[in-house]
C-alpha cells in the first residue's frame, strides 16, 4: 500500500481554496485549553476536570464541523 499522496494541484493552490474564517475559528477554539491552562483558570475551575472537559469540547467542535461542513474529500 502506497501512503504517500498522489501528485495533484500545488499547495500554493490549494492554501488559496481554504474556507478562512472556518480556520480561524477552528484555530480560536484550539487555543482555547492552551490559554485556561496558561492563565491558571484550570486551576481555579479544578483539575483534572476542567482540562477534559475542555479537551472534549475542543475535540467535539471540531468532529462536529469537519463532519458537518461541505468539505470535499480530495482526490489528487
Amino acid at each position: 500500500m502506497n501512503s504517500r499522496p498522489s501528485p495533484g494541484l500545488p499547495l500554493s493552490v490549494r492554501l488559496r481554496r481554504l474556507h478562512r474564517p472556518t480556520v480561524a475559528l477552528l484555530t480560536v477554539v484550539a487555543l482555547v485549553r492552551p490559554v485556561f491552562s496558561v492563565t491558571g483558570a484550570t486551576d481555579a475551575l479544578g483539575r483534572p476536570l476542567a482540562p477534559l472537559l475542555l479537551t472534549l469540547l475542543t475535540s467535539l467542535f471540531w468532529i462536529l464541523a469537519v463532519g458537518l461542513s461541505r468539505v470535499r474529500e480530495s482526490r489528487c
